[in-house]
C-alpha cells in the first residue's frame, strides 16, 4: 500500500493517457486565457463541489501516548544515531512531556492554520481521460454548448506534479504520524466510488508565498486538440476556429454530435 502512496508522479500512468481533457464553458471569459494566453488555473480545493475532496483531516487526538512516546523515540534513533538505548529513552520522555502532540489547544489550532496554509498555496488542476463523457459535458461544459481542450500530458507534466485518481469506496484514514507524503497523496488523490465515471488524473501545484495569480502558463504546443460539444452556440464555434486557426495551427479541432444517449464525433 504504502509503496503505491508514494507514487506521487508514476510516469507510466501518464504514457497510458498521453491526451487529457479539460471541459470548458466560452461564455466564461476566464476560459478564454486557456488559448488567448495559454495557461491553466489551480483552484483551491476549498472551490471543489465535493465536499469530502482534499479535505481529509488528520485525526491528532487520537494518538495515544503510546504512539506519541514511540513517535519520539523512534526520531532519537534518527537523530542521534550514536546514543545508547537510555539516552535515547531520556530523549524522547523529554519531548513526550513537553512537546506539542499532548497539547491538545496547539493541535487544534495547528490544524486550523495548516488546512488555511494548504488552501492558500495548494492548487489542483482536475483532467480526465474521456472526452465524451455526457455528464462532464452537461456539469462542466455549459450543458454540451462548451468544448473540451485535450493537453499533451507529458508536457504539462513538465510544469508541474500529478497522478492518477484512485476511486475507493472508502476514503482513507490518514495516520498523524505517518510520512507526510502518505499523508498528501491520501488527501489529494483519492476520492469516493460514486465520481469514478469522471476518470480524472490530477496536476498538482506548491506556491512557496501566497499567490496573487492562480494561472500557470504553459507552452501552446501543450495544447493538441479542441472538441466542441454537439450544441456550441455557431457563433462561439467559429470564434474558436477562427482564434485557433490564426494562432494555434497545431491544434486540432474536431466536432461532435448527439446520438441517443451518447455523445461521438462527427464522421
Amino acid at each position: 500500500m504504502e509503496n503505491i502512496l508514494l507514487r506521487i508522479i508514476d510516469k507510466k500512468d501518464f504514457n497510458e493517457h498521453p491526451i487529457l481533457y479539460k471541459y470548458r464553458d466560452w461564455n466564461d471569459v476566464r476560459h478564454h486565457k486557456l488559448l488567448s494566453d495559454p495557461s491553466v488555473y489551480f483552484p483551491p480545493h476549498t472551490e471543489f463541489k465535493d465536499p469530502l475532496d482534499c479535505k481529509i483531516r488528520v485525526p491528532y487526538e487520537k494518538l495515544s501516548d503510546t504512539e506519541i512516546f514511540e513517535y519520539f523515540l523512534g526520531e532519537s534513533f534518527k537523530v542521534h544515531p550514536d546514543y545508547e538505548y537510555f539516552q535515547h529513552c531520556n530523549w524522547a520522555c523529554e519531548r513526550f512531556q513537553n512537546g506539542p502532540l499532548r497539547d491538545r489547544k496547539h493541535l487544534y489550532e495547528t490544524e486550523i492554520d495548516t488546512s488555511k496554509e494548504f488552501n492558500e498555496r495548494f492548487g489542483v488542476l482536475c483532467l480526465t481521460t474521456d472526452q465524451l463523457n455526457i455528464n462532464m459535458w452537461d456539469e462542466y461544459a455549459n450543458h454540451k454548448k462548451g468544448f473540451c481542450v485535450g493537453f499533451d500530458s507529458k508536457r504539462l507534466l513538465e510544469y508541474m506534479g500529478g497522478s492518477v485518481v484512485r476511486y475507493v469506496d472508502d476514503l482513507p484514514a490518514i495516520k498523524p504520524l505517518e510520512d507526510h507524503r502518505i499523508q498528501f497523496y491520501k488527501k489529494v488523490f483519492f476520492k469516493e466510488s460514486k465520481y469514478s465515471f469522471e476518470k480524472e488524473y490530477r496536476m498538482y501545484k506548491f506556491w512557496s508565498q501566497i499567490p496573487s495569480n492562480r494561472n500557470v502558463k504553459i507552452e501552446k504546443e501543450c495544447i493538441l486538440e479542441i472538441i466542441f460539444g454537439p450544441d456550441i452556440i455557431p457563433k462561439d464555434k467559429f470564434e474558436i476556429e477562427s482564434y485557433v486557426r490564426l494562432h494555434l495551427p497545431h491544434v486540432k479541432l474536431i466536432e461532435t454530435k448527439f446520438d441517443g444517449n451518447k455523445i461521438q464525433f462527427c464522421d
